[in-house]
């Protein structure tokens, strides 16, 4: 077998992980929830197995350094951890915090090194993008019966019903319609116009603010940030100004016309109960943001270890630092902790440290810039407004670790590689 052939392999075993971790919660499989785990074991063995890819380049020698860094952390923080850690898990959970850089990365390798037909990739996104729309219309059709057969809760916000979809989850109908329309649409504008026309940006706005409300979702109104800080960085400021005022008008009208709503009542009450620890605050996120927050401090420079706050194997690691900041136990009790994982940045500033997060921050950004060094100019505006996107959801989402996410985010990486890719990488500074 040629180095090719196995690696065309390897990436057709990707794709087929990502269509079964897309599809868990339709599957309801036990393995199935163990693909994202496969996925990610396979993809280090390809980052391990290709080390020289990261002599191509400053960013790759720089990505290099600092995932090397991370892992020595880790090592750190085990050892300086006052509380009772379990090897695996804590390694475990320090690579599954990368999960979002690790997939992306190697199928960035795999891309580089061979030519992947950009007909596979555009199919493979088509599939997703079916699948989400059958959810959707099938969740439509039969309502909370469709909620109640994926084992997701019936719940309503603002009179509309929190949908599971395809993933069985509300919060990934956000994640998915957001990413894949940013990009599909940033595609389609920039590849007519060369910019992105106030138009677009007002368009584009509607769409995610009407959208909201059917799919019970904030999380889309996040990416309009995005696209005003790629206007910010890649417009005169002139332009920067006429379509920052456009925005600020469109928002300002769409706050006086739901100002008094749950809509908005309920944001102010989430953002409020987010900077206190009282004993009658039972808002979870809230909870973990400002004790994620005070353990950080507490444990200056570094964190009190992977997978010991607001991460998926602390379960199974120790329960002993929700106890110190006297978290209630019923969230952290039995089998699905899933309150916890609400937390996002903060859990992960809590096990890593401010000296951790920085450098986490740090592989984020240089895979980035690896990333964009195979891209022209169209592909490299898309990629940063996907970024930004990413990392804003990460305050309060734990969007980096998730599978389903890094299936949704890694497509759309390899989408926009394939169809923005320059035909020669040139050395970057």
């Amino acid at each position: 077998m040629t180095r090719r052939s196995l690696l065309f392999g390897l990436f057709n075993l990707m794709l087929f992980l990502m269509i079964i971790t897309f599809c868990e919660g339709v599957l309801q499989i036990k393995w199935a929830y163990f693909a994202d785990e496969a996925l990610l074991c396979i993809s280090t063995l390809i980052i391990v197995g290709h080390v020289t890819f990261f002599s191509k380049s400053k960013a790759g020698k720089a990505l290099l350094v600092l995932l090397l860094l991370y892992t020595l952390i880790q090592l750190v923080n085990y050892f300086m951890s006052p509380y009772q850690l379990k090897f695996i898990f804590t390694f475990g959970q320090a690579l599954i915090n990368l999960k979002v850089v690790v997939v992306p990365l190697a199928f960035c390798i795999i891309h580089n090194s061979i030519r992947i037909r950009r007909i596979l990739i555009r199919r493979f996104l088509q599939v997703l993008i079916l699948l989400f729309f059958l959810g959707l219309i099938l969740n439509i059709v039969f309502q909370k019966e469709w909620n109640l057969l994926l084992g997701w809760k019936v719940e309503y916000r603002y009179g509309f019903l929190r949908m599971a979809g395809w993933f069985g989850g509300t919060h990934y109908l956000g994640y998915f319609f957001t990413l894949v329309t940013l990009v599909l649409w940033m595609s389609f504008s920039l590849r007519r116009k060369g910019v992105l026309t106030w138009r677009f940006y007002l368009f584009y706005s509607i769409v995610q603010v009407l959208i909201s409300f059917p799919l019970t979702i904030r999380k889309g109104l996040v990416s309009i940030i995005s696209l005003i800080y790629h206007n910010l960085v890649s417009s005169n400021l002139t332009r920067f100004i006429r379509i920052s005022v456009i925005t600020f008008l469109f928002g300002l009208s769409f706050y006086l016309f739901v100002g008094d709503s749950a809509y908005v009542a309920d944001t102010k009450l989430d953002m409020l109960r987010m900077t206190n620890n009282d004993d009658d605050n039972y808002y979870i996120r809230g909870l973990m943001v400002y004790n994620g927050a005070a353990l950080a401090i507490s444990h200056f420079p570094f964190g009190v270890g992977a997978a010991t706050f607001g991460t998926v194997l602390s379960k199974y690691n120790t329960l002993e630092v929700y106890q110190k900041v006297n978290i209630p136990s019923f969230w952290y009790e039995g089998e699905d902790l899933s309150g916890v994982y609400d937390s996002g940045f903060f859990s992960l500033l809590a096990e890593n440290g401010f000296f951790g997060i920085i450098v986490m921050i740090l592989i984020v950004y240089y895979l980035y810039q690896l990333m964009i060094r195979q891209l022209n100019q169209n592909g490299v505006a898309i990629l940063r407004v996907l970024f930004v996107t990413m990392a804003i959801w990460s305050i309060t989402e734990p969007v980096i670790q998730n599978g389903i996410f890094t299936v949704i985010f890694s497509s759309l990486c390899i989408f926009i590689l394939s169809e923005n890719r320059v035909l020669e990488s040139t050395e970057s500074a």
